[in-house]
């Protein structure tokens, strides 16, 4: 089997154990009265935009709480699939600005960046990676995935 025949039976595989078909019936109320994850515009080329406040993210304590973010990141990926919003390429922004450093989550946003990467793939030549060493993509390869991803410095 091929890497993209084995990428897709993986992917499937994912949404399949993790129920994502019926994610946008689920509660994520919550996190969205945050505000710390809204689609905001598009890019002249017409991509959205996926605005990431650091200052509304409140670092999970559990596990659980980690698993909970990464399900919001899957449902907002489907909920912006559904209305139409994203149909190939998405950038996002990480807005660090007013944040304190106990709101950086490294490992929430490697787990998102990760599950984007892996089970929300871009269709073949249609994605141009936007990144710099501060968007906490360490350890990612470029160029995989439906994201870009731009960095919004800390205000002082």
């Amino acid at each position: 089997m091929g890497r993209a025949a084995t990428a897709l039976a993986e992917t499937l595989a994912w949404r399949k154990a993790n129920g994502i078909d019926y994610i946008l019936e689920e509660d994520f109320s919550a996190a969205e009265g945050t505000g710390k994850a809204q689609f905001f515009g598009r890019t002249r080329e017409g991509h959205p935009i996926l605005v990431l406040a650091n200052r509304r993210h409140v670092c999970p304590r559990e596990p659980v709480e980690r698993e909970r973010e990464v399900r919001y990141a899957a449902y907002l990926m489907e909920k912006a699939r559904s209305e139409g919003v994203l149909t190939d390429k998405l950038v996002v922004v990480l807005d660090r600005y007013d944040s304190t450093n106990a709101q950086i989550d490294t490992s929430t946003f490697k787990a998102v960046a990760s599950m984007l990467q892996k089970h929300y793939p871009r269709p073949a030549g249609a994605y141009d990676h936007l990144s710099d060493e501060h968007a906490l993509l360490d350890g990612l390869e470029d160029g995989q995935g439906v994201f870009g991803c731009i960095h919004v410095a800390k205000g002082g």
